[in-house]
């Protein structure tokens, strides 16, 4: 699921993959995004894991 949310007044552009698991939030670094984990974390996390990632 994407989505976007208001954080303190800034669009955060966010996604959320799987719905079961323990929560596990994901912050890329300031010249990365989500693409990335989306692409190369993802696969290794899911299945455990309800993903979420801004």
């Amino acid at each position: 699921m994407q989505k976007n949310i208001n954080l303190r007044g800034h669009e955060v552009f966010t996604f959320q993959w799987s719905k079961r698991g323990e929560a596990l939030v994901i912050l890329h670094g300031g010249l990365s995004h989500s693409e990335k984990v989306k692409k190369y974390l993802l696969p290794a996390v899911k299945r455990d894991f309800k993903v979420f990632a801004y």
